[in-house]
């Protein structure tokens, strides 16, 4: 049996795109073949192409400020902060 796939897979796949072509150059077309869908199927989950964009902008600010929490747990002092962020 295929496996299914749901929106978090659609996100995962949209976003290595957009990483790698960018806003324009990833269109919904490569989007649904990477993840083996037609073009009418990821549009039925998100709408429009600025939506899924919207939604992988989303989980990468959350992933950041994930990031920058637990830095900020782990350093004592702003300098610390900053350069753990970095480093």
């Amino acid at each position: 049996m295929p496996e299914t796939k749901g929106p978090e897979d659609f996100i995962a796949a949209a976003t290595g795109l957009f990483a790698a072509k960018g806003y324009y150059g990833a269109s919904i077309a490569m989007i649904a073949a990477e993840l083996d869908l037609t073009k009418q199927a990821l549009l039925h989950h998100f709408g429009s192409k600025d939506a899924l964009y919207e939604r992988v902008l989303t989980g990468v600010a959350d992933r950041m400020m994930l990031l920058l929490m637990e830095v900020q747990e782990d350093a004592e002092t702003p300098e610390k902060r900053l350069e753990a962020f970095f480093i």
